[in-house]
């Protein structure tokens, strides 16, 4: 079963700005937003699964465009739309953007710009980091995600090497494939 979000700029200023996977800014409330975004606003978190990262069916696709699109005349920021689900298939019509590996709140080390090398312990690590980028990073589309399921199977096992034999070094999450799409 897939999920809902309403995005849109990339939360780390280390990935490139046309990210589209899931570690992206979601609707900010605000003190001056009108009473009907608001009122959007309010449900749009009320819904929202912790667990699994999105809104499931309790509002319309026509109130998350509508909650986009006022978000994005409030902020200047373009919000869109985006179904994601672990199965590559979208139940509307839309655009596939690729897959991204999130962990839990839709962290993701592809929105996070992959491997940041700064702090590295030894030469050696930062050695395979650097490789590690060079290679994950030839591999995504032009929406900073991977077009290839198994390129992503293989980054994601990679992130699960990596918590096991280098505690510390990445992010502790429990890495999983995402399909994002953006609906029409």
């Amino acid at each position: 079963m897939g999920f809902y979000k309403v995005l849109s700029k990339p939360m780390s200023e280390h990935v490139c700005p046309t990210y589209k996977g899931l570690y992206r800014c979601e609707p900010p409330g605000s003190d001056t937003a009108s009473d009907a975004y608001m009122t959007l606003w309010k449900k749009y978190i009320e819904y929202y699964e912790s667990e699994d990262m999105g809104i499931g069916k309790q509002l319309s696709v026509q109130e998350l465009r509508e909650l986009a699109r006022s978000c994005s005349e409030q902020t200047g920021d373009d919000f869109e739309v985006i179904w994601f689900d672990a199965a590559k298939e979208c139940p509307h019509p839309s655009v596939y953007y690729g897959v991204d590996v999130t962990g839990f709140g839709g962290y993701s080390m592809l929105g996070e710009g992959l491997f940041h090398i700064n702090g590295t312990p030894s030469d050696a690590d930062g050695k395979m980091f650097r490789e590690l980028n060079r290679f994950y990073g030839t591999q995504l589309n032009a929406q900073g995600l991977f077009d290839r399921v198994e390129i992503a199977e293989r980054f994601c096992q990679k992130l699960h090497w990596l918590d096991r034999h280098m505690a510390g070094a990445i992010e502790h999450e429990d890495w999983r494939i995402m399909h994002i799409f953006k609906l029409r």
